[in-house]
Parts: structure tokens; sequence; C-alpha cells
């Protein structure tokens, strides 16, 4: 079957067209509602309330006689690390002492509205913890 020429160019700006509707319908699915603004918002509205909450962290046992900790708030849990953080595997921290500086450290972060806290391999290297 032979398609003539003069028919390409609109068949091709058609197609084009429809794709650029399909791109714009999607993005329009990917703007919050106001529902999900609103519950945002109240998100953020807890993650202050950190602020002024005690936190306290609790040292765990972990895997091959290594530690984690958990962070509490009212006591409750709102953190278990069993492991190393920004570490791949299982194993926590050699000593209790390296796992209560990063315990500090993640209770300062959130202290700071860093909710959740991440903690990077270099901040572990500046607290000595990977030496143990």
């Amino acid at each position: 079957m032979h398609v003539k020429k003069k028919y390409i160019i609109p068949v091709v700006t058609l197609c084009v067209l429809i794709a650029l509707l399909i791109v714009i319908n999607s993005m329009k699915n990917h703007v919050p509602s106001e529902t999900q603004m609103e519950h945002n918002y109240e998100h953020k509205s807890e993650i202050k309330s950190y602020v002024d909450t005690q936190l306290t962290y609790e040292i765990i046992k972990a895997p091959n006689n290594t530690y984690g900790y958990n962070i509490k708030t009212n006591g409750r849990i709102l953190i278990h690390q069993p492991s190393i953080p920004a570490l791949p595997g299982i194993e926590g921290f050699k000593t209790e002492e390296a796992a209560i500086s990063v315990a500090e450290l993640v209770i300062y972060k959130i202290r700071q509205s860093n909710f959740p806290p991440s903690v990077s391999v270099s901040e572990l290297d500046s607290l000595g913890v990977l030496l143990d």
C-alpha cells in the first residue's frame, strides 16, 4: 500500500498533538489537590511540634553484637534504627558510644525541623563512628 506524501504531514501533526494532549493531561494529575495540600500543611505542623517535644534515645542491641538506637518522643518510638544509616547492610555500630553519637545527631536534626532526618557517610566519618 502506497501512502501519498500529502497525507504524511497532517498525520504526523495529528500524532504530535495527541501526544501533547496526553502529556498535558498527565501533568494535571500531578498537581496536588486541595486536600493533599492541607495534609502536607498538617504534616509540617506535626514536624514543627517536635522542636519543643522531649526527644530521647535508647541504645538497642543489633545483629552480630552491634548497636543501634531508638529515638523516642513521649515514650513512643519515633525512629527505630538497628543498622548504621547511610551504609548498606544490617549491622549496627561496633560500640554503644558510636550509636549514641549518631542518635544525638539525629535528635539535633529533628529539633532543626529536619524530618525525617538523614545521616550521610561524611557525617558518620566526621563523628568518627566509621573508625570503630
